[in-house]
């Protein structure tokens, strides 16, 4: 027996032409089309453009009536500079969740990849609530505060005594406005990180 041969029965290369369900699709390979059972890996889904889709078949066994195409996008895989990493994205589309080496995972959408970093919001809102309180303790300290003013004989303007007078305490003319900052609105519910 040809090894050859065997291999030459078993794999395929062609084209994804129609989705049928979400589990089958239409193959073209050598003139012909036929159903393919779509092998999709373990926890992912996916639904792709209807022509023209680079399918990788295999006849099981090298039953061409039992086909499975695994389907994969030449033309658009990225390049991942580290040794070691994967991107998972839409072909055809630019965004991508790169997993590199060391645990570091980075969002790419468009042609921009990473540059920022998302925060842990329960530390952040900890952190961020303590400077409120803070501050509003000072405002409260400052708006209630009182200052010891002596006045002339006359009582008529304040400064130094020239003369025998008495002090009078005087509250602040501008007090303090509490904060109502809050970091809220920065909260990203559908994306969460280890704590």
């Amino acid at each position: 027996m040809n090894i050859k041969n065997c291999i030459r029965n078993l794999f395929k290369i062609g084209l994804k032409t129609k989705t049928i369900d979400a589990q089958t699709i239409e193959v073209e390979y050598l003139g012909k089309k036929q159903d393919a059972l779509l092998y999709v890996p373990y926890g992912m889904q996916i639904k792709t453009p209807n022509e023209d889709q680079l399918a990788l078949i295999y006849a099981q066994e090298g039953n061409e009536d039992s086909l499975i195409a695994l389907l994969t996008d030449i033309k658009n895989r990225d390049e991942i500079d580290d040794d070691k990493g994967l991107a998972i994205g839409i072909p055809d589309e630019k965004e991508r969740i790169i997993f590199k080496q060391a645990g570091k995972i980075i969002f790419k959408i468009g042609d921009v990849e990473g540059g920022d970093f998302m925060a842990r919001f329960n530390e952040l809102k900890t952190g961020f609530d303590q400077l409120k309180s803070d501050f509003n303790t000072l405002v409260t300290t400052y708006s209630t505060h009182t200052h010891l003013v002596n006045v002339t004989v006359n009582n008529i303007l304040p400064g130094p005594s020239t003369a025998s007078g008495t002090g009078a305490a005087v509250p602040t003319t501008s007090p303090g406005t509490p904060s109502t900052a809050s970091i809220d609105a920065a909260k990203i519910d559908e994306i969460e990180v280890p704590v």
